[in-house]
């Protein structure tokens, strides 16, 4: 056990003014609680490195040495006994650039690419935009939570153009962590039908209390040869300005075809000071992670309970891992759709439209900063319900 009181995750840091997306493109009354991107101060030793790092003075060209990438392999060692070649890593400047170079690596125009609604919104543009087919394998709820439909999925596989599935693990937004079981399951049934899984990790080491996240390809059997892993310690770590990205592949013909498509497209040579941030918290930020865990844990915990009380029509989508409340408003207003727009324009609260992710009955909240300010958002759903 962790004391939270070690980090005080209660302190309100002023953002606005700071070219801040969340909270410098809102109007100055309102409440964020959209984006994920949480309120709290990055670890004190990230700030401490960044800071000697600074002083320094000079910024040229960043080189990623043997001892970064040692600081990623061992993160994922220790966090997720996950054992990983350094040879397989992939610098990109951010998961989603890693996202697109894989799609364009793995499939051509007019191929499909299968993802999991509710999911996060821009999975849909991006296979848009990259001129492939979504094909929709939509997720299950039942009893508030959500299951993968693996019949779907399947059905999906033997069509004769789909090429890849892009996992959410964890799914954001409805804060699932597949279990060993679903995952195996899953590739099974890619390894049937010549599928690559490209796995969105980005939420990997933000999982609530008593829940085991386990990577899709770290399932044995050869199935990291059919698998792209995207990853990042910029949620985690709450450094998503610095841009710092991993892209884990493999097979050697998928990888070396992405390393040359990352530097055609995205010309990209790294940030210094996101490369000291990155190894310092993977270094050093394994106690202030589980403090922050710990106080997320209980945000959570006051959510349902305050819904419980004084709501109980939402229904509270049961959280495993992530910072992102899915909440369910079908019971509680008669046009959920309409919530997001009168939540803004009447009561001064930001939160992301359930539509964005596939399913406009929801809302998603993030509870990634201070109690008082989760408690203050609360109570602007709950005069909104009245």
């Amino acid at each position: 056990m962790h004391d939270s009181q070690a980090f005080n995750f209660d302190l309100a840091v002023e953002r606005r003014g700071t070219h801040s997306v969340k909270w410098d493109s809102v109007a100055a009354v309102d409440l964020p609680m959209w984006v994920a991107d949480m309120d709290f101060a990055a670890p004190p030793t990230v700030i401490d490195a960044l800071a000697e790092r600074v002083s320094h003075g000079v910024f040229g060209y960043p080189y990623h040495g043997e001892e970064y990438l040692d600081a990623v392999v061992a993160w994922e060692s220790t966090r997720h006994r996950r054992s990983l070649d350094p040879s397989a890593y992939i610098d990109a400047p951010s998961v989603l650039a890693g996202v697109r170079s894989a799609i364009r690596c793995l499939s051509e125009p007019g191929d499909g690419i299968v993802i999991q609604p509710p999911v996060y919104s821009p999975f849909f543009s991006v296979i848009q935009g990259l001129g492939r087919v979504v094909r929709e394998n939509r997720l299950v709820r039942r009893d508030g939570r959500y299951e993968m439909d693996l019949a779907g999925f399947e059905k999906l596989a033997r069509e004769p153009r789909t090429r890849a599935m892009l996992l959410c693990s964890p799914h954001n937004p409805v804060g699932r962590v597949w279990s060993e079981a679903e995952l195996r399951s899953l590739a099974e049934i890619c390894q049937a039908n010549d599928i690559t899984v490209i796995s969105d990790e980005i939420h990997a080491s933000l999982i609530m209390p008593g829940t085991t996240f386990r990577s899709f390809d770290s399932l044995g059997d050869g199935i990291e040869q059919r698998c792209v892993t995207c990853i990042s310690p910029s949620k985690t770590f709450n450094i998503a300005g610095l841009l710092s990205s991993h892209v884990v592949a493999s097979d050697d013909d998928i990888r070396n075809a992405m390393k040359s498509d990352l530097a055609v497209n995205c010309g990209h040579v790294g940030n210094v000071l996101a490369l000291v941030a990155a190894e310092t918290a993977y270094r050093t930020g394994h106690s202030w992670l589980d403090a922050l865990m710990e106080y997320l844990s209980g945000n959570y915990a006051f959510l349902a309970d305050f819904f419980a009380c004084n709501a109980p029509a939402v229904g509270v989508t049961r959280l495993e891992g992530t910072y992102l409340a899915w909440l369910d408003l079908s019971k509680a207003v008669e046009a959920p759709e309409d919530a997001p727009r009168l939540l803004r324009r009447r009561h001064g609260l930001v939160v992301s439209p359930g539509a964005d992710f596939g399913d406009p009955h929801f809302i998603r909240v993030n509870f990634g900063c201070p109690r008082a300010t989760l408690q203050e958002g609360l109570e602007k759903i709950l005069d909104f319900l009245r």
